[in-house]
């Protein structure tokens, strides 16, 4: 029931944008957590934009030193073409 009322309004948000950005929005959802393949950093999405780009939360890493930096000050990287 969750999910679905989660996709409902990601429906009505996306109802007035680009194809490419329900595509990448649809593929990479909002509420799911990622890992930036080359850096180990953990990340979440921050915004997308239509042109497909996205801006992510970084606040974790595979290295624990990392880890416990990102986590006290998370970082926020515009721009990021994710490879879907």
């Amino acid at each position: 029931m969750i999910i679905d009322d989660r996709l409902d309004w990601l429906d009505d948000w996306l109802s007035d944008n680009p194809e490419i950005s329900k595509d990448v929005v649809y593929k990479t959802p909002p509420w799911n957590i990622y890992r930036l393949n080359p850096t180990g950093q953990h990340c979440i999405i921050h915004s997308y934009s239509e042109d497909g780009a996205v801006s992510v939360r970084v606040n974790g890493h595979d290295k624990k030193s990392l880890d416990i930096m990102y986590r006290l000050s998370p970082v926020n990287v515009f721009g990021v073409t994710l490879m879907i």
